[in-house]
C-alpha cells in the first residue's frame, strides 16, 4: 500500500510542475506580447507607416498584370519513362538569356516576350495504389517510399505543372513545353523503338492467325477414314476428337487490337489526354499578398522600433 501511494504521489507531483511550467511559459509569453505591443505604440507613427508602405507593396505586388497561375495536366507516356521526362523537362528551368542554347525563348521556340510569361516548369510522379496501371494519386509533396512495394510509382504517366504570368499565352507555353519534350532526341529514340515493338506484336498476331486458320482448315476439313471399333457387339464409326482453336483465335485478335490501339494513340512520345488547365486563383491574389505583406510589415515594424529605441545605448557603448 505504501509503494501504491508513493508512486501516485510521485505521478502527481509531474502533472503539478508540468502544469506550473505551462503556467509560467504561458505568462512570459504574454508579458513579451504586452512588450511588444507597448513597444509598437510608442512608435504607432513608424508602425503604422510601415504597415500601410508593406500593404501597398503586397497589392501591388497581385496586380492583374503581375498575376501568377498554375497550369496543370496529366500526362500519357508512351515508350518513355517518367524518370527521362522529368530529366529532359528539368533543363526549362535552366535558363540564361546570354547564350542560345540556355535561352529559354530558344528552347521553346517562342518569343522572348511570350517565353518569359514561362515563370516554372514542375513535374510529378504518379502513385498507383491497386497495382492495375491506372494512376490513383499525383506525388506533389515528393516523398512517396521507394521502399513502399504495394503502392509504386507508374512509369508511363507524369504530371507537369507550369506556373504563368497571366493566362493570355498560357496555350501557347503549355504547347511549347509539350513539343519542346517530344522533340528531344532521347525520347524520340525511346517512342520509336515502342512504336517499333508495337508494330512487331501486330505482325507475330497476324502471321499466327493465319498459321492457326491454315491448321485448323487442315484438321477441320481433311479427308480421314472413320475409325471401325467393337464394343459390346456393336460397330462405332468416326468416334474422333478434333481440337478446336477459337479461344486461340479470339486471343490473338486481342492482342493485335490492343496493338493497334496503342498506335493509334501514340501519335506522340507524350501525350496529354486533356490539354492543360488552369487554376482560376492566382497564386499572388490580392488577400494572400494582403495578410503576407502586413506580417511582414508587423516583423519590420518591431525591428525599426526597438532600434530606434536603443540606438542612443549602441552609440554610447560603440564609442566606449
Amino acid at each position: 500500500m505504501e509503494k501504491n501511494t508513493t508512486k501516485e504521489i510521485s505521478l502527481v507531483d509531474i502533472f503539478a510542475n508540468l502544469w506550473n511550467w505551462i503556467v509560467e511559459v504561458s505568462k512570459k509569453t504574454v508579458r513579451f506580447l504586452g512588450a511588444i505591443l507597448q513597444l509598437l505604440y510608442r512608435r504607432k507613427i513608424l508602425t503604422l507607416s510601415i504597415l500601410i508602405l508593406t500593404f501597398i507593396i503586397g497589392q501591388f505586388i497581385a496586380r492583374p498584370s503581375n498575376r501568377k497561375y498554375e497550369s496543370e495536366a496529366m500526362a500519357y507516356l508512351y515508350g518513355v519513362k517518367s524518370n527521362t521526362v522529368m530529366e529532359v523537362g528539368s533543363q526549362l528551368s535552366k535558363n540564361s538569356p546570354l547564350f542560345d542554347a540556355t535561352s529559354l525563348s530558344k528552347k521553346l521556340n517562342l518569343p522572348e516576350t511570350i517565353a518569359k510569361k514561362l515563370l516554372r516548369v514542375d513535374f510529378y510522379k504518379v502513385v498507383d495504389y491497386l497495382d492495375d496501371g491506372t494512376p490513383d494519386v499525383v506525388d506533389f509533396k515528393r516523398t512517396h517510399s521507394l521502399k513502399d512495394t504495394m503502392n509504386v510509382y507508374i512509369d508511363n504517366f507524369a504530371y507537369i505543372r507550369i506556373t504563368i504570368l497571366g493566362t493570355y499565352h498560357a496555350e501557347k507555353l503549355g504547347k511549347a513545353v509539350l513539343d519542346y519534350l517530344n522533340n528531344n532526341a532521347e525520347i524520340k529514340s525511346d517512342f520509336e523503338a515502342f512504336r517499333e515493338r508495337e508494330t512487331q506484336r501486330i505482325m507475330i498476331a497476324e502471321l499466327e492467325k493465319q498459321r492457326i486458320d491454315s491448321l485448323a482448315r487442315v484438321k477441320y476439313f481433311e479427308d480421314n477414314k472413320p475409325n471401325i471399333k467393337f464394343d459390346n457387339n456393336q460397330v462405332l464409326i468416326g468416334n474422333q476428337e478434333t481440337q478446336l482453336f477459337y479461344n486461340h483465335m479470339l486471343f490473338l485478335q486481342d492482342r493485335k487490337s490492343d496493338a493497334e490501339s496503342i498506335l493509334a494513340k501514340a501519335k506522340n512520345p507524350v501525350v496529354l489526354p486533356s490539354d492543360f488547365v488552369i487554376n482560376p486563383k492566382p497564386i499572388n491574389n490580392r488577400k494572400k499578398m494582403a495578410l503576407q505583406y502586413l506580417l511582414i510589415g508587423f516583423l519590420a515594424s518591431i525591428a525599426c522600433a526597438f532600434t530606434f529605441e536603443n540606438y542612443k545605448k549602441w552609440i554610447e557603448f560603440l564609442k566606449k
